[in-house]
């Protein structure tokens, strides 16, 4: 019992029951072994032996099997702590995220409008340059231009090369995707104010010039 740590055992009643034992005792020439409850009483079935060494041997297997239930509340008891935990960082980190996607969206969204807008100032037709050229020949048309806007679109993109993370932890691993999914997100709204900025710029300087 000492070597593999058995504990939680009531030898012929040398103590008073206590909450989750194993009992070996004698009573009347028979051997009895059984367990105690959470109110240390009598748990499950009695077994009854003629012999000692049965009664012993089945003693140590219900120590064991205790040994092990006692092993498995405590792993169930850390995976719900660890899922409480996972759950504590994903509502506070996606609520971040979330907030920061809001953001790309409307920069997105304002990145278009306000091009949009500029792009109807434009003249239907204007002379081909460096800055502004639509088309093959040496005039263009300002529906050719309507193509730029679709470059707010590319704030949307994903990282392609992600960091990974090789643990075992379900908790470090949550913090990390959520770190990384943080990351883009926030890559994202400065991809977004950038292609906004590029497309307000490009579109007024075309109408102020053209």
């Amino acid at each position: 019992m000492k070597e593999e740590n058995l504990d939680g055992a009531n030898i012929c009643d040398t103590t008073a029951l206590e909450p989750d034992q194993v009992v070996i005792t004698r009573e009347e020439g028979v051997w009895k072994v059984y367990s105690t409850d959470e109110r240390a009483s009598v748990f499950g079935m009695v077994s009854c032996f003629d012999s000692e060494a049965e009664a012993c041997e089945d003693f140590i297997i219900k120590l064991r099997l205790r040994k092990r239930m006692l092993e498995l509340k405590k792993e169930i008891r850390e995976k719900k702590r660890d899922s409480n935990c996972e759950e504590k960082v994903d509502i506070k980190n996606n609520k971040s995220i979330r907030q920061l996607k809001t953001v790309r969206n409307l920069i997105c969204v304002a990145g278009i409008l306000g091009g949009f807008i500029i792009w109807i100032l434009l003249p239907d037709t204007f002379q081909n340059s460096r800055l502004f050229h639509v088309g093959n020949g040496e005039t263009g048309s300002k529906y050719g231009a309507l193509i730029l806007l679709l470059i707010q679109l590319f704030a949307f993109l994903p990282d392609i090369d992600k960091p990974e993370l090789h643990t075992e932890d379900p908790v470090k691993r949550v913090k990390f995707e959520e770190q990384q999914a943080r990351r883009e997100a926030l890559r994202q709204v400065y991809t977004a104010l950038g292609l906004a900025l590029t497309i307000w710029v490009i579109f007024g300087l075309a109408a102020f010039m053209l």
